[in-house]
């Protein structure tokens, strides 16, 4: 039985498939196993194969960028995790700003609390962070963002100001440079943290 494919034209012509032709004819002289893998390596393909490429390459692209950036620099890029706050919410988003940031290879300092803004930006100058997260609950984040923000420039200090979570006036003004979520495009945002930080091939 020959296989045919309709292209769906109106006319109904049809297309035979190069590879299922060549694989009836190797059945019908006999051939077997490798005899019929061979054959089918030798015919033609009639379209391009599929590009081979692992889900992993773009992550592993903004690590090696961030390695390249190192090795210029002597030094990573240094992410301040700054957990505010109720105990529960603080160490969740903690949490999820390390795993978000460690993807791409920046170091990651995580106290276990600060006791307010002013602490949390005592360790950013002493640390020279380059992006500083603020870890909280929603509800602490209109009064933590723009004090942290106000003391920052009463310093002269100008990390990336990073807000872990998705609080209600998330669309408003932002005192924050970032909001950093479970709906985030992960690879997207943290491109974006590498481009305004400096960090390019």
């Amino acid at each position: 039985e020959d296989f045919t494919c309709n292209n769906g034209s109106n006319g109904g012509s049809t297309r035979v498939d190069e590879g299922l032709d060549a694989l009836q004819r190797a059945l019908r002289a006999g051939a077997e196993g490798p005899d019929l893998l061979r054959g089918l390596r030798e015919t033609p393909a009639p379209f391009d194969p599929l590009p081979h490429r692992r889900l992993a390459e773009p992550f592993e692209a903004l690590r090696l960028r961030t390695e390249r950036y190192a090795e210029r620099e002597d030094r990573r890029p240094l992410v301040l995790l700054a957990p505010l706050g109720p105990p529960g919410p603080r160490s969740a988003r903690a949490t999820f700003a390390r795993h978000f940031f460690g993807v791409a290879g920046f170091e990651i300092r995580e106290p276990l609390h600060f006791d307010g803004p002013a602490d949390a930006v005592a360790e950013a100058a002493a640390v020279s962070a380059d992006v500083l997260v603020v870890c909280s609950a929603d509800g602490e984040y209109p009064a933590l963002v723009p004090a942290i923000r106000t003391q920052l420039e009463a310093e002269g200090l100008s990390p990336l100001l990073a807000v872990a979570g998705a609080p209600a006036n998330i669309d408003g003004p932002p005192a924050a440079d970032l909001f950093i979520h479970r709906d985030t495009p992960l690879r997207e945002q943290l491109a974006d943290v590498q481009r305004r930080l400096g960090i390019r091939d």
